[in-house]
Formats: C-alpha cells, structure tokens, sequence
C-alpha cells in the first residue's frame, strides 16, 4: 500500500537509488526522453506534455502546440497506472525536468485523491491546470464542478490560486480544454 509520494527534478530522481517497492512516474517534454536510471525501475510509467498552464498558455500558441499539452487522457493515463500498481508499492516518486510543477501537481493530487496521504513536501508552484484535468477525470467531473469545489477548499493555496486565475482570465470566460485527438 502506498505510503509515500514524493516528486523530483530529473537530477532529483536520478540520484535514487530504486528499490523493488517503489514506482516511477516520468513526466517529459519530449517522448522517450527517460531518465538515466530507467530500466532499473521495475514499476514505471512516462508520458510526455509541455509544463503549461493552459488557463496562463498564451492563445497564440495554441494551434501550433495543444498537441503537446496535458489532457484528459493522459490524466486516465496517470491514473490507471497507480491502480494497477501491486499492493507491494510503498513509495510514488514522481518527476519532471525541474521537479517544480508537473510533478508537484500530480504528487499532490495523489496524496489529496487517491491515497489521502500527506506529503512532506509543499509547492506553490504546482500546476493547477494538471491537478484540475486529474480531478475532473478520476471523478468524472466538469470544469464547473471543479471550480465549485476549488471554492469549498478548506486548502487555501488551491482555492486562492484557481480564483486568482478565473479572476485574470475573466474575459476568455472559460478554460478550454482539449484532448489529444483534437488539432
């Protein structure tokens, strides 16, 4: 049963040493980009997209890179890995290039969501466009109902953050949200 999660730089990660009871979840800007310790980890998954977030992802950049961003599926992606992980996986080790947002975002939501564990770690810095897009598909739910309990949150750094962006990107009216069949 997972216990731990904890997220890294790619230097971060590949400085541990991985042990039989941990995952790897390997977050990249380019595909098959993996880190130099790889094939010594027995439990692993990595999914490539760009570190944006889309509320703040200038609109001009849209057409040309929406192909690279994080989506719905890849958040099914993330998700059905670690409920696929054996009973034995004590420790998630999540990473991306600088360890700041990608990764902080997805070992948040996992310890908030899925294992309700507390992290040690604490990044403001996390991506909240990749921590919503993980929310809305492990519950099945809409950008409205997650703007709904984004308001509740007794976690201030998740509801100020997501009614800071709302409030600077008012005009646009909504996020909008892709997936990777879409071009």
């Amino acid at each position: 049963m997972v216990r731990m999660i904890t997220f890294h730089s790619r230097e971060g990660c590949e400085a541990l040493t991985p042990n039989g009871n941990m995952a790897l979840i390997e977050i990249t800007d380019v595909p098959n980009n993996y880190i130099k310790t790889w094939e010594q980890w027995n439990n692993k998954i990595s999914i490539s997209f760009f570190d944006a977030d889309c509320v703040k992802f200038p609109k001009a950049t849209w057409e040309t890179h929406r192909h690279m961003l994080f989506t719905k599926e890849l958040a099914k992606q993330i998700l059905d890995f670690v409920g696929m992980l054996p009973d034995f996986i004590t420790h998630i080790v999540v990473h991306c290039e600088a360890g700041v947002s990608r990764s902080a975002a997805v070992a948040r939501f996992l310890a908030d969501h899925k294992y309700n564990i507390r992290i040690s770690q604490y990044n403001e810095a996390r991506n909240m466009y990749v921590y919503m897009l993980l929310w809305q598909t492990m519950y099945d739910k809409s950008e409205q109902e997650f703007n709904e309990w984004a308001e509740e949150q007794s976690d201030f750094y998740i509801r100020d953050q997501w009614e800071e962006m709302l409030k600077k990107y008012k005009s646009d009216k909504k996020i909008i949200l892709f997936t990777e069949g879409e071009k």
